[in-house]
């Protein structure tokens, strides 16, 4: 398993768990996300570099949510599954938006480098 980045404090790593594996996994202990580099939707796009990045963050983002919204959940801050998802939802909208102007960046560099 390799370590690559810590945000909000949580770490993001990588490893090679297989392609039947889940994409990603989070555990709680640790608060860290494994993303699984052998998953299919990974593994056909690792030769992009700036693709790859994309769906990482948006997988390590989608592990995030879910994971905050179960924290909430089981300390009964949210009241039911319903709460969680909208919760879970919510967060995805803020850090895709948050991150809109980082991916706008890596498209318009990449856009140079071709022409």
């Amino acid at each position: 398993m390799r370590r690559r980045r810590s945000h909000g404090g949580f770490h993001i790593d990588y490893s090679n768990a297989g392609s039947g594996a889940p994409r990603a996994a989070f555990y709680p202990s640790e608060l860290t996300i494994v993303i699984n580099l052998d998953h299919p939707l990974l593994a056909a796009v690792v030769r992009d570099r700036d693709l790859f990045q994309g769906l990482a963050f948006t997988i390590a983002a989608e592990e995030y949510a879910q994971a905050t919204a179960n924290e909430l959940l089981e300390k009964k801050q949210l009241e039911d599954a319903y709460e969680a998802l909208n919760y879970a939802r919510t967060t995805m909208d803020k850090l895709s938006r948050a991150f809109a102007e980082v991916f706008s960046t890596l498209a318009a560099g990449a856009g140079k480098a071709a022409g």
